[in-house]
């Protein structure tokens, strides 16, 4: 315990001075990083649109292989419609976990404007840097399971 505090107490800056660079550069974190999280979420939701949009579809040529089944002198379908179907259930998964990092990069988002929204006391300007590092960390956390989930569906 008492290293954990050393190691805080030489993070907190000395005096006015380290103070305001703290502050510079935080303000420069969330300015680089802003844009960076509106445009992941701008891509996410295009995802999510288009996942429905194919979800859409597969249903559709779904009905309509079950249609065509029912033709006596039709060949066999059955195979085409259990990849279709397997196929819209991996979509399916897929369009959860965008949705489920969707939500984290905008909890990430709301937890910023909070941190921004409040006045400046000391123990937000000593933290701000580990909350910045720790949002900073959960969204690329984040982004490498929706990747790793996907290229997993993907294998499937």
């Amino acid at each position: 315990p008492s290293k954990v505090m050393a190691a805080q107490e030489e993070e907190r800056p000395r005096n006015a001075s380290e103070q305001e660079s703290v502050e510079a550069l935080t303000q420069g974190l969330v300015h680089l990083l802003q844009p960076v999280v509106q445009q992941c979420d701008l891509r996410t939701q295009m995802v999510l649109d288009s996942q429905h949009n194919l979800a859409n579809t597969i249903s559709g040529l779904s009905v309509e292989l079950s249609r065509l089944q029912e033709f006596s002198d039709a060949p066999s379908l059955g195979p085409y419609a259990a990849k279709l179907a397997n196929s819209k259930k991996r979509l399916l998964a897929v369009g959860t976990l965008m949705q489920q990092v969707k939500e984290r990069v905008a909890n990430i988002e709301k937890q910023r404007q909070i941190l921004k929204s409040l006045e400046p006391s000391k123990e937000v300007q000593k933290n701000t840097s580990v909350d910045s590092a720790t949002a900073v960390a959960a969204a690329k956390e984040a982004a490498a399971e929706a990747v790793a989930a996907a290229k997993d569906q993907a294998e499937k």
